[in-house]
């Protein structure tokens, strides 16, 4: 109804009243003032506006109580005068909004150290200006999940927040983000920080103090200015960045709990997945790229699992459709292995089948997979099982390998490899060449069965002599050839810490005997046998080109080593072997090789359909030589995958149950000294090693294993 200012400013006092809206005394000065300096403002609520005019005290409180929080060092007194007994309350905080957000935390639960003590005593105060505009924040974390930031522009509350919110929510990922990165968190689990797991638990207050500011509303429940947001967002960002470095040991903890929180957030995203993939799993319609068969006779039923669009197209065209279906898959499938002593051997306990389940159900090629055959997942049944053959036709190559493992990696996991114990699951053998051989056309599996061809039209068309000119007869010839591969791949085993053309020559002249323990005999004093052994290596490496007189490989033994040594225009080329070679692996292979391959320690030469002569030098000489004289009569095409054969060429190789091979997958028996009760467990234990996720068996099994490799493909 009236309102009434007495304003104290600049030594004077000054007053003015209304009433009703209207001014009944304009302002006026109307005394001096010499200590005071402010407004007193005294007014009654006009009852022709406001339904009620009574003031509840509690609101008044908490308003009051706020503002003395935001403006510190500020003492605010408040009586109520309406009884005969005043009740007064006083406020003043020094600790300012650091106060207020301790305060407004008090009932959350504390986030504890290791040691179990609170882990913020005081709150993370920070402060500064720019721009004309005055930002405070202060803000701890509790054990709690929510958030809790309360905004203030000019001691205005903004229930909507703002820019000033923005930008303090920016600047908090951000630090908090750069921390965990620059400190190598959660590297391994591959998981970002957001911003959602930084909040999770703080509570804080921002209050800014602005200019102008402008508002979404006459409310002013959301800050608008634009320019508030960078300030807020750089003060608070180099200020956080300092706390942090200054209180390193309560960073980390709370790092913890926000690395914990993205955690957290990561595995119920994933059981979200798992729930809609595993719903997936519940449509009883088939797959649409699933090309069925007719026959509804499962035991006659093959379903062809093969990789990619391309090769489904042909093998879609090439099938039986009466009993034949095709599934492709695009491209490698997930490695579903999950490492567990239980995986794919008897039931697992609910939390392995939690692991297990949720990472294939994490692949759509896996739901794909699982549907057409048609067993089901929680509830498997071979009796549901749609096929009596599930064949994994890849290509030939290392993709396709790799490809087939995976799918075998899936059908070893639990329940799945019941499908293994039953013997349903097939390797095709699809070609990898198309060979023509004047007007024969014949389909090769492999580079093995290639070389042999090759071996078996070189052998037609030349005449191989041994150094007295005497004719090799076929079976000999035959003797020769396998001993040159089994060589040539030895020295290409050998790595690279022994010279290969060392070890050639001193195995084919002889030098590595049966028993490595007499191996030039050790007991050797004078060394005459290990001089004569290397410096008949020379000779037969001299043999090789067109060798001038001075630039002739010279051998000697010193050192405990053998060298050889031979001059090129102005420099000294040195080939090395050590002694110590007798201890390693390779030598009693070797030392059986080398008296089967004596014939080429002397020359050797072949004569060609074209009554050509051609010098033979080595064995790994002489196989390159057959190769290239048996291939002058073969065409050779290479398919890159199964897309690339046309339906014809598909059934008669692969799909044509009269012609094609498949080879049927089982688990291995027992371990030999019958330990093992359950069959396939060592079959497990070698997905364990080379599909598990710990690397360090995986190394050791390759390293040890590396020697015995034949033709890697890389």
């Amino acid at each position: 109804e009236n309102l009434k200012l007495n304003i104290f400013r600049k030594n004077k006092e000054y007053l003015a009243e209304f009433k009703d809206g209207v001014t009944t005394k304009p302002l006026k000065q109307i005394g001096d003032a010499k200590k005071a300096n402010g407004t007193s403002v005294t007014f009654l609520p006009s009852k022709k506006i406001f339904t009620t005019t009574v003031f509840d005290i509690n609101i008044l409180k908490k308003r009051i109580k706020e503002l003395a929080y935001l403006n510190k060092s500020i003492q605010i007194i408040l009586e109520d005068k309406r009884e005969e007994k005043v009740k007064r309350s006083e406020y003043k905080f020094e600790g300012g909004i650091a106060e207020f957000v301790i305060d407004f935390d008090k009932n959350k639960e504390k986030l504890k150290s290791e040691t179990g003590e609170n882990l913020f005593t005081k709150p993370i105060y920070i402060s500064g200006s720019k721009n004309d505009i005055q930002l405070e924040v202060a803000l701890v974390w509790n054990a709690g999940y929510q958030e809790q930031i309360v905004t203030f522009t000019n001691n205005i509350p903004q229930k909507d927040g703002g820019t000033h919110l923005v930008g303090f929510r920016n600047a908090l990922t951000r630090t908090i983000n750069k921390y965990v990165v620059d400190n190598s968190i959660l590297k391994k689990e591959k998981i970002s920080v957001t911003g959602d797991d930084v909040r999770e638990g703080l509570t804080a207050i921002i209050s800014v103090k602005v200019k102008d500011p402008k508002f979404s509303s006459q409310t002013k429940e959301k800050l608008v200015s634009s320019e508030v947001r960078p300030v807020v967002e750089g003060i608070v960002n180099e200020k956080l960045e300092v706390w942090f470095d200054q209180n390193n040991k309560i960073t980390k903890a709370l790092v913890n709990k926000i690395s914990q929180a993205a955690l957290a957030r990561e595995l119920a995203r994933k059981a979200r997945e798992s729930v809609r993939r595993k719903s997936a799993l519940d449509i009883s319609s088939l797959p649409g790229k699933l090309a069925d068969c007719q026959t509804k006779d499962k035991d006659k039923a093959e379903l062809f699992i093969v990789e990619g669009d391309s090769a489904g197209g042909s093998a879609k065209q090439a099938r039986n459709r009466e009993f034949q279906a095709v599934l492709p898959l695009r491209g490698k499938i997930l490695n579903t292995y999950v490492d567990s002593k239980n995986n794919g051997s008897s039931k697992l306990d609910p939390a392995e089948a939690k692991k297990v389940y949720a990472k294939m159900l994490s692949s759509n090629e896996i739901i794909t997979l699982i549907n057409a055959i048609g067993t089901g997942f929680d509830d498997f049944s071979l009796e549901k099982l749609r096929y009596g053959k599930i064949i994994i036709m890849t290509d030939a190559d290392v993709d396709g390998s790799h490809i087939r493992t995976l799918l075998l990696t899936f059908f070893n996991n639990e329940p799945f490899n019941e499908l293994i114990k039953n013997g349903k699951i097939y390797i095709a053998q699809p070609p990898l060449y198309k060979i023509k051989v004047g007007k024969k056309i014949s389909y090769i599996k492999n580079d093995e069965d290639l070389f042999d061809i090759t071996i078996d039209t070189a052998k037609d068309n030349i005449k191989f002599f041994s150094e007295e000119n005497e004719k090799v007869t076929e079976e000999n010839f035959d003797e020769i050839v396998k001993y040159c591969r089994r060589f040539d791949s030895r020295i290409k085993n050998l790595g690279k810490d022994f010279d290969k053309e060392l070890v050639e020559a001193l195995t084919v002249v002889g030098s590595f005997y049966k028993d490595k323990k007499d191996f030039l005999i050790r007991d050797d004093s004078n060394g005459k046998k290990k001089d004569g052994a290397i410096q008949a290596a020379a000779e037969y490496l001299n043999r090789f080109g067109n060798n001038a007189e001075n630039n002739l490989w010279t051998g000697s033994f010193k050192e405990n080593s053998f060298i050889l040594e031979k001059k090129y225009y102005e420099e000294t080329i040195i080939k090395k072997l050590s002694l110590d070679f007798l201890d390693t692996k390779h030598v009693e292979e070797l030392s059986q090789l080398g008296d089967m391959l004596k014939v080429f320690r002397k020359n050797c030469h072949m004569i060609n359909s074209a009554n050509e002569k051609i010098d033979i030098y080595s064995p790994i000489d002489f196989l390159k030589k057959i190769i290239e004289e048996g291939k002058k009569s073969i065409s050779i095409q290479r398919f890159k995958g199964l897309g690339e054969m046309n339906p014809e060429e598909l059934w008669e190789t692969t799909l044509n149950p009269e012609n094609n091979t498949l080879l049927k997958v089982n688990y291995s028996g027992n371990d030999v000294d019958n330990e093992t009760t359950n069959p396939g467990d060592r079959d497990r234990e070698i997905f364990k090693i080379l599909m598990g996720e710990d690397v360090v068996p995986r190394k050791d099994f390759i390293n040890k294993n590396a020697i015995n490799v034949n033709n890697l493909d890389i």
